[in-house]
């Protein structure tokens, strides 16, 4: 469990810190490095959902959090099509509605798991339903507004990709408080 618990705790970091730089690579350059920046962020998303999906196998059976992993296959799913699609012309043109799916049904599984952990007496919930009430906002918005404008689109992205990297920093730090009490329980 210790190993688990450190591989999820570093790849959620790793994952925070990758859509972080895609946020900020987005807001100073939102249209010239959308085909790059759409297959970073298809990598992006892939390691956010192999690490919900570690998150989710690393709790014992009667602690596990059924939205987290259905947060890890969306993404994993999404990520997979992303990068692998039907060329970049198709998840160019098809990038914020992408992003809506992604960003709506993350959105939506963290708020559920949040009820779930409140419901568990953790104290972290109320930051996993913020960002899943943000996500929704943003997700929602990313599917009713296609295409108007490319930079528009670009920086609503960037922004709510931002504040999901922040999320799974501060996932990252609540980890560590997880960790740290395991090696004092330990030890």
């Amino acid at each position: 469990m210790k190993t688990v618990l450190s591989l999820n705790k570093w790849l959620t970091l790793i994952s925070g810190v990758l859509i972080s730089v895609v946020g900020i690579t987005m807001l100073f350059t939102p249209v010239e490095n959308l085909v790059l920046v759409a297959i970073y962020i298809g990598c992006s998303i892939l390691i956010s959902g192999l690490s919900d999906i570690i998150n989710y196998l690393s709790f014992d059976i009667q602690e596990r959090n059924f939205w987290t992993l259905s947060s890890g296959i969306i993404s994993v799913i999404i990520s997979l099509w992303v990068i692998f699609g039907h060329g970049r012309t198709v998840v160019l043109s098809l990038l914020p509605f992408t992003f809506g799916i992604w960003i709506l049904g993350s959105s939506i599984t963290r708020l559920i798991g949040s009820l779930s952990f409140r419901n568990n007496e953790r104290t972290s919930w109320n930051l996993y339903l913020v960002f899943g009430c943000i996500g929704i906002v943003f997700g929602i918005i990313l599917l009713f507004t296609p295409m108007i404008s490319a930079t528009v689109i670009s920086y609503l992205i960037s922004l709510m990709i931002l504040a999901y990297g922040v999320d799974n920093i501060i996932m990252y730090y609540i980890l560590e408080r997880i960790s740290k009490r395991i090696r004092e329980e330990i030890y």
